[in-house]
């Protein structure tokens, strides 16, 4: 289970931020260590690089837990801040 920082909005709704990557939900429970989405579809993601925001929606892809939906943002935040990408494979590389 990822360590987010978990804060619940004045409209309901979850704000989680790691690394940069921050989410919105509408609710998550918590099953086997991932944070389920309650709704996914709803789900959005996004990041700020160098003052530009970029930013995806979970409508159509669908990851139904925090972690899954993290990963597919991290990939993405990667291609944009090299060093988010250097140091994940840096990380990868030191648990093998």
């Amino acid at each position: 289970m990822y360590r987010f920082d978990k804060v619940q909005q004045k409209d309901g709704t979850w704000k989680f931020e790691l690394d940069g990557i921050n989410m919105i939900l509408e609710g998550y429970v918590v099953d086997k260590d991932r944070h389920v989405i309650q709704n996914p579809e709803k789900a959005i993601a996004y990041f700020n690089v160098a003052g530009h925001v970029y930013g995806v929606s979970n409508q159509f892809r669908t990851n139904y837990s925090a972690e899954e939906f993290y990963d597919v943002m991290m990939k993405q935040y990667s291609i944009f801040d090299s060093s988010k990408g250097e140091k994940q494979g840096q990380e990868e590389l030191q648990t093998t």
